[in-house]
């Protein structure tokens, strides 16, 4: 199995320095119809109890496979109709990796928001796993077309034996790259493993 490899860029800017989502796209809800790609939600009336919304990759070519690059999940939501906003409550979320290796990103959120084909957005106690990384958000908005999340709030990233804060982040999942800016923390360095000997 490939390691979870992410890179996180450090920016210093400061003066010194439901159900769990876990399944890949295809596994998670699967269409009833497979081939038929017109809508990436689920029309409701107004308002009620769960809800499953996608959104899909706007550079994919015409008649190429449509994966969700996102699928976000509430136990309660309501719609704006006019400006197709939907409100969420109880959110858990999906930012799948490009490829099937790639680890995915799993968030937890009190609230949020989808914009139908652009964003999504969650707020509220956002609690993100990478592979063993957990990312501690004030917020995180989902920008669709530039495949990014993005947040202006304080954010910290827990790791075995370290903690880094910071003021702000950039999530980028096809490139496995955090850039995050204003860091102070600690980070824990482990020397490598010696090599085998082998018994004469």
């Amino acid at each position: 199995m490939k390691p979870y490899l992410w890179s996180v860029l450090l920016v210093v800017l400061a003066a010194g320095c439901g159900d769990k989502l876990s399944a890949r796209p295809q596994e998670l809800n699967p269409p009833s119809r497979p081939g038929i790609e017109t809508a990436s939600y689920e029309r409701p009336s107004m308002a009620g109890r769960g809800i499953t919304l996608r959104l899909y990759d706007s550079g994919l070519t015409a008649g190429a496979s449509r994966k969700p690059t996102v699928i976000v999940q509430a136990e309660e939501y309501s719609l704006d109709e006019k400006e197709h906003v939907w409100t969420l409550e109880k959110t858990h979320a999906v930012i799948y990796g490009a490829a099937e290796e790639d680890a995915d990103i799993v968030l937890d959120a009190g609230r949020g928001r989808f914009r139908e084909e652009r964003t999504a957005y969650l707020k509220d106690g956002v609690i993100a796993r990478i592979g063993e990384m957990e990312v501690q958000l004030t917020d995180l908005e989902w920008l669709n077309d530039e495949q990014m999340g993005r947040s202006d709030h304080p954010v910290s990233i827990i790791t075995d034996g370290s903690k880094l804060n910071a003021s702000s982040l950039r999530l980028y999942p096809e490139e496995q790259k955090l850039i995050l800016t204003d860091v102070t923390g600690t980070i824990r360095f482990t020397k490598n493993a010696p090599p085998p000997v082998d018994a004469p």
